[in-house]
C-alpha cells in the first residue's frame, strides 16, 4: 500500500477499472484532461487483464494527464481492479469512474469538495447510447448540463433502507476505504458497489449525494442486455442472502418477482404487436433480470451455495502469518523465478533460496533458448545467469544456493529422475535441520496456460507404470519429459535399463517420440494463447510436495504456493490451485503481499539476459510502475 501523500502529492486519485477499453476509454480520458478548476489529481488505470494494449494507451496520454498504469488481472471483476488501483493510490481522496462513461467538466472539483465534508458519496447520471457518445466532448457536456444541471451535495447522516453506490461515479476518503477493507472481490456484475454501501452503513458510515454527474453509456443490444440483466439478477441474490436483506430489497419486496416470468411473457406479446416500434431492449432486460433472480434464488437461497467473502483482495492486506523465527525455504526452478514471483516475501523474511535447475550441462549443448537469450551455447548462458542471480540477491541478506540439477531444455529422462531424487534428499535434510524452527517451504503454483495431456502421453504413462509394477522400470521422479522454455526436445539419452522385453523397450521409444512431437504441436497452439506453464515448475512443485507429505509430522511443515511471474500474465494460478486441491485433498487459503515495486525492479533488473525474452510484446519488466503491485500465494493444508 502506498503511503498517504506528503507535500506536493496529488489531492485526489481517480481510479478507473478497465478491461479491453481501447474503443471507449479515450473519451473518458479526454474528459478528465479537460477538467475545470480541479486541484492536482492523478489517474490510475487499473487493467483487469485486457488482451488490448492498455499500457500503450496510458503512455499516449502521459503528456496530458498524471496517469499511472497498473496490471490487475489476477482476479476478474471491477472490484478487484479497483482494489489494486487503490493499493497504489497516493492521495487521501479517491474518486471512481468507469472506462466507458464520460464525467462532467467539474467532476473532479466537485468530488474533492464533497470529500472535505462527507466520508463517501455517490453521484447521478444521464444515459446515452453508443451513437450519442460519438459526438464531440463539448456537445456531450452541453447535453449533460442541460438535462442534469449541477446541484449542491446533500450530506447524509442517517441510514437508508437500501444504500446504493454508483460504482462509476462515487468518491471515498482513503481512511474510510481502508477501514472497511475495500471491495469484496467475491461479488460481481454490478453488486460489488452496493455491497460496499451496505458494509459501510453497517459500521455507521452513510452515503451522501455528491452532486457529481456523468453520462452513462447504455448498451442497447437486446442479447447483451438480457445477459447483463441475468447476471445482475443472480448476483443481487448473492447480495441479499449474504447480508440478510431480502425483505428490504427493492427487487424482491412482496415476492412479486416470482410472478415476473408471466409478466415478461405478456410484455413480450404486447411488444410483438407493435412491430419495429416495440421496446425489445427493455423486454430483454426485464426477462434477463427475472431469469437471473430465479436462478440465484434456487442456487444461493434454496441450495445455500453462497460464495465465501473476499474483502480486500488486491489491496495487499491478506498477508500470510510468518513468525519472525520461522525458517523459510524458497524453491526457485530457474535463476530468476524467486525474485520474479515472491520478491516481497524474500524482502521481508530473508529466506534460504535454492535455484534448482542451475547446473551446467556436460557436454555443452545449444538450443533455441540459448540463442534467443543471445548466447552460443548452454555453458555461456548458465554461467551468465548464475552471475546475474548473485548480483540480484546482493545485499538482501538472503542465503542463496545454486543446485547442480539440469534444466529440462538440456536434460534426459534418466538424468531428470536422478536430479529429482537429489532434490528430494536435499529438501528432506533441510526439513530435519530446521524442524524446530516452524519450517515454511515456498513452491511455484504453476501459473500459465496449460497444455492438457494427449492420448499418447496417457499411453506412455500407462506403459511406464506397467514397467514399474514389474520392479524394473525407471523410478518416477515426478518430472516431465517435455521441453522447458526453449521448446526443444530433451536429449534422447540411453534407453531405460531393465525393461521387461526388447519389444516393450521399442514400444516405449516409439511412444516417446510420437508423444514429444504431439506435445510440441499442442504447446505451440497453447503458446498462441499466452505463456505456457513450464514443466520444470511442475517437476519442482510435485517432487517437494511429495517430500513434505511424507515427513514424520506433515502438519508441522507449512507449504506456500506462489504465483509464477511472468506466466500469470497469460493465466493466473487459481485454476491450478483448484486442480491441486482436488487431487491432494485439503484446502488452499489465499494470501497476498503488497510489493515494494522499486525494490523488486532494482533486483530483477540484474537479469538482463531474461527480461526481454520473458515479456517481448509489452516490456513490463522495464519499469517499476508496470510490475504487478500484488504477489499472491496460497497456503496448502493437507487433510
Amino acid at each position: 500500500m502506498n503511503p498517504a501523500p506528503e507535500g506536493d502529492g496529488p489531492e485526489a486519485s481517480v481510479i478507473i477499472a478497465c478491461y479491453n477499453a481501447m474503443a471507449t476509454l479515450p473519451l473518458q480520458l479526454e474528459a478528465l484532461s479537460r477538467q475545470q478548476d480541479a486541484p492536482r489529481f492523478e489517474v490510475i488505470l487499473s487493467d483487469n487483464g485486457s488482451s488490448e494494449d492498455m499500457l500503450a494507451l496510458a503512455d499516449a496520454w502521459a503528456d496530458r494527464l498524471d496517469i499511472h498504469y497498473v496490471w490487475a488481472g489476477q482476479m476478474p471483476g471491477a472490484g478487484y481492479a479497483r482494489n489494486v488501483g487503490m493499493s497504489i493510490a497516493r492521495a487521501e481522496k479517491w474518486l471512481f469512474c468507469d472506462a466507458d462513461d464520460v464525467v462532467a467538466s467539474d467532476w473532479v472539483a466537485r468530488g474533492v469538495e464533497v470529500l472535505d465534508v462527507a466520508p463517501v458519496f455517490s453521484g447521478g447520471a444521464i444515459h446515452a447510447n453508443d451513437d450519442q457518445l460519438e459526438y464531440s466532448l463539448d456537445r456531450i457536456w452541453a447535453r449533460l448540463d442541460r438535462e442534469l444541471p449541477g446541484k449542491p451535495p446533500v450530506i447524509v447522516d442517517t441510514p437508508s433502507e437500501w444504500p446504493i453506490i454508483m460504482g462509476g461515479n462515487f468518491g471515498i476518503q482513503r481512511a474510510v476505504a481502508l477501514k472497511i477493507g475495500g471491495f469484496d472481490t467475491s461479488m460481481s456484475r454490478g453488486v460489488e458497489d452496493n455491497d460496499l454501501a451496505i458494509r459501510l452503513q453497517k459500521v455507521g458510515i452513510h452515503i451522501s449525494a455528491g452532486g457529481t454527474r456523468i453520462v452513462y453509456r447504455r448498451r442497447e443490444d437486446p442479447a447483451d442486455m438480457w445477459h447483463r440483466s441475468f447476471l445482475a439478477g443472480r448476483w443481487h441474490m448473492v447480495l441479499v442472502e449474504r447480508h440478510g436483506l431480502s425483505s428490504r430489497s427493492p427487487e424482491l419486496r412482496g415476492r412479486r418477482w416470482m410472478a415476473d416470468p408471466l409478466r415478461v411473457i405478456g410484455a413480450g406479446l404486447r411488444n410483438a404487436t407493435r412491430g419495429r416500434s416495440g421496446d425489445w431492449p427493455a423486454v430483454c432486460s426485464r426477462a434477463g433480470l427475472s431469469a437471473g433472480l430465479w436462478s440465484g434464488w434456487l442456487q444461493f437461497h434454496l441450495q445455500d451455495r453462497l460464495p465465501g467473502p473476499m474483502v480486500g483482495a488486491g489491496l495487499g492486506g491478506r498477508e500470510p502469518d510468518l513468525p519472525a523465527d520461522s525458517a523459510v525455504l524458497v524453491l526457485s526452478p530457474h535463476l530468476d523465478d524467486a525474485l520474479f514471483s515472491c520478491s516481497e516475501l524474500i524482502r521481508r523474511t530473508r529466506p534460504d533460496v535454492w535455484t534448482v535447475f542451475a547446473g551446467d550441462p556436460e557436454p555443452v549443448v545449444t538450443t533455441s533458448w540459448d540463442r534467443s537469450c543471445g548466447f552460443a551455447d548452454s555453458h555461456m548462458l548458465v554461467t551468465r545467469r548464475r552471475v546475474e542471480d548473485i548480483a540480484a540477491f546482493e545485499g538482501t541478506g538472503t542465503q542463496i544456493r545454486h543446485l547442480d540439477l539440469i534444466d529440462g531444455a538440456y536434460s534426459s529422462p534418466g538424468r531428470r529422475a536422478a536430479d529429482m531424487t537429489s532434490l528430494a534428499n536435499a529438501v528432506r535434510f533441510w526439513l530435519v535441520e530446521h524442524a524446530d524452527q516452524n519450517p515454511v517451504v515456498v513452491l511455484p503454483v504453476c501459473a500459465g496456460v496449460t497444455a492438457s495431456p494427449g492420448v499418447l502421453e496417457r499411453a506412455t504413462s500407462l506403459v511406464s507404470r506397467l514397467n514399474r509394477l514389474n520392479g524394473q522400470g525407471q523410478r518416477d521422479g515426478g518430472a516431465s519429459e517435455e521441453p522447458s522454455e526453449s521448446g526443444d526436445p530433451v536429449n534422447a539419452g540411453p534407453d531405460d535399463p531393465g525393461v521387461v522385453t526388447a519389444v516393450m523397450s521399442r514400444v516405449i521409444r516409439e511412444l516417446r517420440s510420437f508423444k514429444h512431437r504431439a506435445y510440441q504441436r499442442r504447446r505451440a497452439r497453447v503458446q498462441q494463447k499466452g505463456l505456457a506453464v513450464n514443466p520444470d515448475h511442475f517437476a519442482v512443485r510435485d517432487a517437494v510436495l511429495d517430500v513434505t507429505s511424507k515427513t514424520a509430522t506433515p502438519s508441522s511443515v507449512r507449504v506456500l504456493l506462489v504465483e509464477d511471474l511472468p506466466y500469470l500474465w497469460s493465466q493466473t494460478g487459481d485454476d491450478e490451485v483448484r486442480r491441486l486441491v482436488d487431487r491432494l485433498g485439503g484446502s488452499a487459503e489465499p494470501h497476498e503481499l503488497h510489493v515494494d515495486r522499486n525494490w523488486k525492479f532494482e533486483r530483477i533488473a540484474r537479469y538482463t539476459s531474461q527480461l526481454e525474452v520473458m515479456d517481448p510484446a509489452h516490456h513490463r519488466f522495464n519499469r517499476p510502475q508496470t510490475i504487478p503491485p500484488v504477489e499472491r500465494c496460497w497456503e496448502l493444508t493437507r487433510p
